[in-house]
C-alpha cells in the first residue's frame, strides 16, 4: 500500500504538526492551570538546568530557568524559558545560531530520590537537521522522562534523561543527539541537569 504522506506536501504536514502540538499545550495548560483556583500553592520555586552536547563537528550548549508552583509536597508545575547555542564545522563552513524558547514544565517527585515529568517547549529557529539554515519557523518539543531528584536543606538536584516524543526534523537539539538504535536511527534523547531553589 503506498504512503499517503507522499500524496501531502510536506509544508502541509509541518503545519499540521504544530497545530496539533499548541493545541496540545493548550489542553495541558488549561488542565492544569485552571485547577489553581481549587488548589492552594504550598511555595514557589526557581529552577536553572543546563545540557551539554559537543563533538568535532557539531556543539549545543543550552540553559534553561524554570519557575515552580509547589501544588503539593511532590507536585511542581510552571513556566519556563530556555536558550540555546548551536554551532556547526561543516568540512570548514562553520555555521552557529541563538535560539530561543519557553513553555511549561510539570514535575513528580516521589520515595525522595526520584521524579518523573514532561517539559513542553517551542522554539524560534532557523537551522535544520539536513540544510543548517532553513526559514525561520517555530518547533515543538514535548520531552518526558525521569531520573534522581533529591532535595538539602537549601536547593534540590535533578539529574534526568528525557525523551522528545515530537522529535521534529528543525529541532534545536536534533543534530546533537547521541544514541542511535542498531539501524542508523536517531534516538531523541537528553540529559538535564538542574537546580531548584525554594523562594516561598
Amino acid at each position: 500500500m503506498p504512503s499517503i504522506h507522499k500524496n501531502v506536501p510536506q509544508k502541509l504536514i509541518t503545519f499540521v504538526k504544530i497545530e496539533n502540538m499548541r493545541f496540545c499545550l493548550f489542553i495541558f495548560v488549561f488542565f492544569h492551570f485552571s485547577g489553581f483556583a481549587q488548589t492552594k500553592i504550598q511555595g514557589t520555586e526557581i529552577g536553572f538546568d543546563g545540557y551539554v552536547s559537543i563533538s568535532n563537528q557539531v556543539g549545543n550548549i543550552g540553559v534553561g530557568v524554570k519557575y515552580g508552583f509547589n501544588l503539593s509536597d511532590n507536585f511542581i508545575i510552571g513556566p519556563s524559558i530556555r536558550y540555546q547555542r548551536l554551532w556547526i564545522n561543516n568540512f570548514g563552513e562553520q555555521y552557529s545560531h541563538n535560539i530561543y524558547g519557553g513553555g511549561i514544565f510539570a514535575h513528580y517527585r516521589f520515595l525522595d530520590y526520584f521524579f518523573v515529568g514532561t517539559e513542553i517547549e517551542f522554539f524560534k529557529t532557523r537551522i535544520n537537521f539536513y540544510n543548517y539554515y532553513s526559514p525561520t519557523r517555530v518547533v515543538p518539543t514535548v520531552f518526558v522522562g525521569g531520573g534522581f531528584s533529591y532535595a538539602w536543606e537549601n536547593f534540590r538536584l535533578n539529574a534526568g534523561i528525557f525523551y522528545d516524543l515530537v522529535d521534529d526534523m528543525y529541532s534545536p537539539f536534533r543534530i546533537t543527539y547521541q544514541v542511535k538504535k542498531a539501524n542508523g536511527v536517531i534516538v531523541p534523547l537528553i540529559y538535564r541537569i538542574g537546580i531548584f531553589i525554594p523562594l516561598t
